[in-house]
């Protein structure tokens, strides 16, 4: 993906969480980081429950 906003960013947490592939979803969370994405509360809230 070209271009990622922060809908794309949360569909694809959202993604890793639902399916059960938290590891994927921190390393996304590590790259998102990286790129300097601006975090809102949805997405941290996946984190956080990724994180068990």
């Amino acid at each position: 993906m070209s271009h990622r906003d922060i809908v794309a960013w949360s569909i694809m947490n959202d993604g890793h969480c639902q399916n059960g592939l938290f590891n994927d979803a921190l390393e996304l969370f590590d790259e998102m980081k990286r790129a300097n994405v601006e975090l809102d509360e949805m997405i941290l809230s996946k984190i956080l429950s990724a994180c068990g």
